[in-house]
């Protein structure tokens, strides 16, 4: 495999860590959706930048790691209070469900873009959701090890940035396609369409933390 096929790869396997519909993806989206259409990729903007570090570690030690690393044990200690964080959240957003969104409308109505708080909070959020998920690490690990194992590059070398950067890349660009696709919908929405976005996201997060934890103490 040369340094352009890894690159495509680390490309791929990017776009597919991105693409299921987790928690980072679900608050993009509602907050895309109901606030500005940027609030999507600054939220997609914190994600990457902590699992740039991920995909970092899994393509210049994954296999090293993976060998020590102790996996169920991890994943209990980290995605215990991760799925209960999560599902927090979820019931949360419900009950914003079942209230007048004022905020949303009020927001929506300004059409602004977010200002530097805004902008700073949706980053940590999506770095936050990203740390307590620890199939992200673990996902890395797996795939970079293997990844460069396949390429046949040296440990350290010049050509395990081609893989860091292009997995980087794909993370990017999905989040990117995310947030453009939500520009294009209707400009003028309702409070029952943002109580809709509302339920859907607070349901999908909260059935979500339940399925992680009940997963997580079997």
């Amino acid at each position: 495999m040369t340094q352009a096929l890894l690159a495509a790869s680390a490309f791929v396997a990017g776009i597919m860590a991105a693409a299921p519909m987790g928690p980072v993806n679900m608050l993009a989206i509602r907050r895309g959706l109901i606030l500005h259409w940027t609030r999507a990729l600054w939220v997609g903007t914190g994600c990457v930048a902590l699992e740039t570090s991920y995909i970092a570690l899994g393509f210049w030690g994954g296999a090293q790691i993976m060998e020590k690393l102790p996996a169920k044990t991890f994943r209990q200690w980290v995605g215990l209070p991760g799925a209960a964080i999560i599902l927090m959240i979820g019931v949360l957003i419900l009950l914003k469900a079942a209230r007048a969104p004022r905020r949303g409308l009020a927001a929506r109505m300004a059409g602004t873009p977010p200002g530097p708080t805004s902008r700073l909070r949706d980053v940590l959020t999506g770095a936050a959701l990203t740390l307590i998920n620890p199939a992200v690490l673990l996902y890395w690990l797996g795939v970079g090890s293997k990844l460069i194992a396949k390429a046949g590059i040296p440990a350290g070398s010049a050509g395990v940035w081609y893989g860091v950067a292009a997995a980087s890349a794909g993370l990017s660009c999905w989040f990117v396609s995310v947030s453009l696709l939500i520009r294009l919908r209707p400009q003028r929405v309702g409070p029952n369409f943002l109580r809709a976005v509302n339920a859907v996201c607070g349901g999908l997060l909260t059935i979500l933390g339940i399925v992680l934890g009940v997963q997580l103490l079997l």
